[in-house]
């Protein structure tokens, strides 16, 4: 536990009254022979989706010398926050035991006790047969879905969106869906609820776009609510070719943030260029957030954060720019109800190289709509540090006591790559406590 230091905010709506004794570490890494949780012969699957709060989710699967039609998996929850862990032994199969079951598994986090599961096998004749379950880690009991997709996707191209007692799956299968994204509704049981149908374009002149996306995220507006817009945010390298038609190198990435309607229509929000080749970095350099009834948005370039607010009609509502004195590194940001603003964090350089793997301190601050910087507190970033690169996620969510938690996640940067290996996964969850004043 850790106790940080109190700030008085005197007349601020939003003060902070204390930062609880709730920072909670918890390394799922297979490095250390103390938590058991390497196996040889098993490879790990896990990302950025399959984080829920203070709930991570992994897979350990193994890896069998020749293919096969069955796959054995470990999947495991760990909770921070109450030290709760769990398992779940679950033998994956193809619907035709002729095929393979492809190495890639996909496990999104549903809520903090469950999770949708998805693999694929060759189909015959083009593209992927895609099948997708979900499992409950109370009792280990999986549904699987009552059908099949045929995708041309391979997996890591495949978008889920997460609702309160469903979820969507968006894939490519252009004739299927006049050379749009294909959208799939099923329930938690299993039952297809719509689709599969045509929704939105991507890129007009290239329908390859999901293979040289870094990022496209489609999340709701309205949180877990599916009667509701999307937002659409698009993160891709510029394309440019020379006189005789060849492909540059580029090195510019343009971000695309936008309101996603459900007959496919856009409304763009925001759109900027970044300059640079570093992939990961611009990755982190971007936040958002969808609570209190508005559409929060934050970017950095340099040393220097632009944010905006807007209502979940993309109306909008202020825009600020945030200079820093310190070398920026990492930045994440929460919506404030009653037009407060948000609360920014802010990752401050305390090595020349600003290294992910290097120790550096948070900033928390709110920020007002004019603008206005209140500095609550500073503390440190959770080291992230393992001999191959990793990538660090952080993001905001409010706890069940009404407090406001941070959550710092580092795993593998490419874990995909990693087999029979050491899988690397830390995570710290931090809550601070609030009271609004009136």
């Amino acid at each position: 536990m850790k106790n940080l230091d109190r700030h008085q905010l005197g007349s601020l709506i939003l003060i902070l009254l204390s930062i609880i004794a709730k920072t909670s570490s918890s390394i799922v890494g297979f490095q250390s022979s103390e938590v058991g949780n390497y196996f040889p012969g098993y490879k790990s699957y896990f990302g950025e989706e399959s984080f829920y709060d203070d709930s991570i989710f992994y897979a350990l699967c193994e890896t069998p010398d020749s293919p096969k039609s069955t796959k054995f998996c470990r999947f495991g929850l760990d909770r921070s926050l109450t030290n709760e862990t769990y398992e779940c032994q679950i033998e994956l199969r193809t619907k035709n035991a002729k095929h393979e079951i492809l190495e890639e598994i996909r496990v999104v986090a549903f809520d903090e006790y469950r999770v949708i599961i998805a693999w694929q096998e060759p189909e015959e004749s083009f593209g992927y047969h895609m099948r997708l379950a979900n499992l409950d880690y109370r009792d280990c009991v999986m549904s699987l879905k009552q059908f099949d997709v045929q995708v041309v996707s391979i997996l890591r191209e495949v978008r889920f969106v997460v609702y309160d007692n469903s979820y969507e799956v968006i894939f490519e299968n252009w004739m299927m869906c006049d050379r749009k994204l294909c959208r799939v509704r099923i329930d938690l049981q299993g039952k297809l609820l719509a689709g599969p149908a045509a929704w939105f374009t991507i890129s007009d002149d290239d329908m390859s776009f999901m293979r040289r996306a870094q990022q496209l995220s489609v999340i709701p507006i309205k949180p877990r609510s599916y009667d509701f817009d999307h937002l659409l945010i698009k993160q891709f390298k510029e394309q440019s070719f020379d006189a005789r038609g060849s492909l540059l190198e580029a090195n510019d990435t343009i971000k695309i943030v936008s309101i996603l309607r459900d007959d496919g229509s856009k409304k763009q929000l925001i759109n900027y260029r970044r300059s640079g080749t570093n992939i990961s970095s611009s990755l982190h350099q971007f936040a958002y957030s969808l609570v209190h009834k508005l559409i929060g948005i934050c970017y950095q370039l340099n040393n220097r954060i632009y944010c905006s607010q807007f209502d979940r009609t993309g109306k909008l509502k202020f825009q600020v720019q945030l200079d820093f004195s310190y070398t920026l590194h990492e930045m994440t940001m929460y919506n404030l109800p009653l037009d407060e603003g948000f609360i920014l964090l802010t990752t401050e350089c305390l090595s020349d190289t600003c290294d992910s793997s290097m120790k550096h301190e948070h900033h928390l601050d709110i920020i007002s709509p004019a603008g206005d910087r209140t500095k609550l507190t500073r503390f440190d970033r959770m080291e992230c540090s393992v001999p191959r690169p990793t990538k660090m996620e952080l993001h905001f969510y409010q706890n069940t006591d009404h407090s406001y938690c941070l959550s710092q996640i580092c795993y593998d940067a490419d874990v995909f790559s990693h087999i029979n290996q050491f899988p690397y996964l830390k995570h710290i969850a931090t809550c601070f406590s609030k009271d609004l004043v009136t």
